[in-house]
């Protein structure tokens, strides 16, 4: 598996910021080219219920495919996972840190 790039947002939002958006366009360009699976991966911060913040880290995780999608990416082979605010302190010491899509090839 290897980290293609990461993207970070907001408290509480699932947005894309457009200071992200570079890197999301930049990601899409290496991944049209590859025939791999692409695996987008939410994460939540520690604030907030366990239920709210796998949802919130889905919801983040969709935003991402979708938006490699639109960018030309094949939908087929991206796969979406989400990780609440049991992995926080796993991601980083910080609550920015924390609130992130980590976009990886696989296979």
């Amino acid at each position: 598996m290897e980290e293609v790039g990461v993207v970070y947002f907001d408290f509480d939002r699932f947005n894309v910021k457009p200071s992200e958006a570079k890197k999301l366009d930049d990601m899409a360009g290496k991944l049209k080219g590859e025939s791999k699976e692409v695996l987008v991966v939410g994460f939540a911060d520690k604030r907030g219920s366990s239920r709210y913040n796998f949802n919130l880290s889905m919801w983040r995780a969709q935003m991402v495919a979708s938006y490699l999608a639109k960018k030309g990416v094949d939908i087929g082979r991206i796969r979406v996972a989400s990780y609440g605010k049991e992995v926080a302190e796993l991601i980083g010491p910080e609550h920015a840190q924390q609130r992130v899509v980590r976009v990886y090839l696989i296979k």
